[in-house]
This record gives structure tokens, sequence and C-alpha cells, in this order.
């Protein structure tokens, strides 16, 4: 195990998208978030907040910790 750098959201978000081949309108309705919440957080212009990531987590399959909550 090795500790891991902390990244922003928004990279997280696509490298997750990436390697699951998922686009944004997977995601949102997959997750149930807006397809502009995911979209805004892609370019940077919002953060995710507890609750997104709890969902991001769960549509994901990973733990919500991979995700930064700066809210």
């Amino acid at each position: 195990h090795y500790p891991m750098e902390k990244v922003p959201d928004a990279d997280m978000l696509a490298y997750l998208m990436e390697v699951q081949s998922r686009t944004q309108t997977d995601v949102a309705k997959g997750a149930k978030i807006a397809a502009s919440t995911v979209s805004e957080v892609l370019s940077g212009k919002r953060k995710l907040n507890r609750s997104q990531i709890g969902k991001l987590a769960r549509y994901f399959h990973v733990g919500p910790g991979v995700f930064t909550f700066d809210g």
C-alpha cells in the first residue's frame, strides 16, 4: 500500500469515467446527479458535495475517500 496524492474531483471523475468507458450522460443517469452538475465538475466550475460524492462512489463501486470533499 502506497499513499496516494489527492487529486481534484474533476480529475478523479474523468479518470473513473475513462477506465469504465462511461459518458457524462451515463454517469448522470446512473448516479442520479444532474447532467449539468457532472459537466460543471468536469470543467472545474463546481465542486462535489457530500451527497454527490456518495452517489458517485456507489455508482463507480469505489470508496468515497477517492474524492476530496472541500465543502
